[in-house]
Parts: C-alpha cells; structure tokens; sequence
C-alpha cells in the first residue's frame, strides 16, 4: 500500500464556504469536521465509488511556458458543460473548456478560492444506429487476474468503455472464407490429428 494515492485536500481560507461550492456543484456531503494544526477540516463524501485504477495511476504532463504548474485532481462527470455553467454560477472560474482528450474530454475550472480542478466525461455510444448483427456492451468496470502463479498477477480493476460485441459466435466456415478472401494465415492448429474444421 505504501506509495500509492490516498487523500484529496482541497485548502482554502473559508472552510464553509468552500464546503458549500462543492455540495451544491457535485453533491459532495460534509461527514465530519476534525481540526489540524488548530485549522478547521471538514471530511467529505462524494457518495460514489472511486475509479479504484486510477487511484493507482497518474500523469505527468508536460506544459507550454505560461500555463500553471501544480497538481490536478479530476472530477469524473456525466456533462462538463452543465457543471462549467453551475461552477461559474456559483463564483468559480472556468479555465479550460471542454476539450476532447482521446476517448473523452477534459476540462479544468477554479473553485472561488483558486483551487483548480479537472473534469473527465466519457464519451457516449448511445444516440448511434447498432450496426446489424451486434450487440452494444455498456461498458464498466470488473477484476482482472488472479492471486496465482503466473503473468496475470496481481488482481487489477479495469474499466472498459462501451464496445460492440458480434451477436453470434464467428463459426469456422465463416473464419475460412475470411482467410480466404483477405489472404490471412489459417490458424496453425486447423488439420492437425483430433481437430475437426467443421462449419
């Protein structure tokens, strides 16, 4: 466990007041207030459950002169735009917009006392015509691996997003006019003694 993400911290000058900023843009529930140092801590609640293989990752991005240095915590949400407006109207700062970012987007605002915060919003399969044939996999996250011997060690959770999966399993008849037509090489295991290539 050692080395390894473990506690998000937000500072500021007004406790209450930042409490608040992030109740009501994300929901984020106040469920303890501590002191440190004589400086009050309110611990919160974001009320779901983390993206447990990104508290084991990160980044680190190189960026131009001129942009801020520091370290960013991102946000996962359901719509970057709806959140900017809300963080605007509630005195933060938008200051990147949304941008797509690979599979996604991305997007980064200030809390009122200049915290800065990422955004992350999968994109979304749905609204797309299922070609025939297929099915659409919703995605989501699952345990891969095993505690055993062997390269599939450790137990990792994985997320995948949203995929098409073939509705019928791929016959051998059908893999065989693919290699043919496309000149793949046939499986090396075909025609050998106790294997039936059959349709």
């Amino acid at each position: 466990m050692a080395n390894t993400f473990d506690w998000v911290e937000i500072a500021t000058r007004n406790v209450a007041e930042t409490a608040s900023f992030y109740e009501r843009l994300f929901g984020w529930k106040v469920i303890q207030k501590e002191t440190a140092d004589g400086f009050d801590v309110w611990i919160f609640d974001t009320g779901d459950q983390p993206r447990l293989e990104n508290l084991r990752r990160g980044g680190i991005w190189e960026r131009p002169q001129g942009d801020p240095l520091g370290v960013v915590v991102y946000v996962v949400v359901d719509d970057i735009e709806a959140v900017l407006r809300r963080a605007k109207e509630l005195g933060g700062k938008v200051i990147t917009a949304k941008t797509p970012q690979g599979p996604a987007y991305r997007a980064c605002f200030a809390d009122p006392g200049g915290n800065r915060l990422g955004l992350w919003e999968e994109k979304k399969v749905t609204g797309e015509k299922t070609p025939p044939d297929l099915v659409l996999i919703s995605g989501g996250e699952f345990l891969m691996g095993a505690e055993s011997e062997g390269d599939h060690r450790p137990v990792h959770q994985v997320r995948l997003d949203p995929f098409y999966m073939d509705r019928y399993e791929v016959t051998n008849a059908q893999y065989l006019r693919f290699c043919q037509a496309t000149g793949h090489r046939l499986p090396e295991f075909w025609g050998k003694s106790g294997f039936r290539t059959v349709g």
